[in-house]
């Protein structure tokens, strides 16, 4: 969202968080201060500076993946929801590595000629992942689960409301219009 300009590129800073985000909001009216900012992202970050991830959490309304670094308490963070993947690589060394498509961390295993992968693993949907920075190490600290919000939307078909409507969640494992055709309710 947003002009294409340098102001309007990741990542995005405010207070102790800088964050980036893979994504886009529906509703991003739902996020304190929202009038201010141009790009969903940005918002989303002086949020979590603002009001913390619980209370920014049950606000998104829209597809994401986000990954921030708080300098309050030197943590990297990542959390996603069902619309954007995100994968983690944990190599024989004890190195991290993290990529929204999986088979791009196993290319990067394999071409950097490094450790190979001791485990590799999609997030989670709602899990936060807390990696501790300290004293120059990255560390694996914790899982923090979240409940994501459901956001219900109803779309009519027809002309000036006479056909049906269709309703669906923001947490449908189904995606594309088949979810609008699918259920139907008079």
């Amino acid at each position: 969202m947003g002009e294409v300009v340098d102001r309007n590129a990741h990542p995005f800073q405010h207070g102790s968080i800088t964050l980036v985000h893979n994504g886009t909001l529906d509703n991003q009216s739902l996020l304190p201060d929202h009038q201010k900012f141009a790009v969903d992202s940005e918002n989303i970050a002086y949020s979590i500076d603002k009001i913390g991830i619980e209370e920014t959490i049950k606000k998104l309304n829209g597809k994401f993946t986000l990954v921030w670094f708080d300098a309050k308490d030197q943590t990297l963070n990542f959390i996603r929801n069902k619309d954007r993947p995100f994968h983690f690589m944990e190599t024989s060394s004890g190195d991290w590595f993290g990529a929204s498509e999986e088979d791009m961390l196993m290319w990067l295993s394999k071409r950097t000629k490094g450790p190979t992968a001791k485990r590799h693993f999609e997030a989670e949907v709602g899990v936060q992942y807390v990696f501790e920075i300290a004293n120059g190490v990255f560390r694996f600290k914790e899982e923090r689960k979240h409940e994501l919000p459901v956001f219900r939307y109803v779309y009519t078909s027809g002309y000036l409301g006479t056909g049906r409507n269709s309703i669906w969640d923001s947490n449908d494992d189904d995606d594309g219009w088949d979810r609008y055709l699918d259920r139907r309710y008079p």
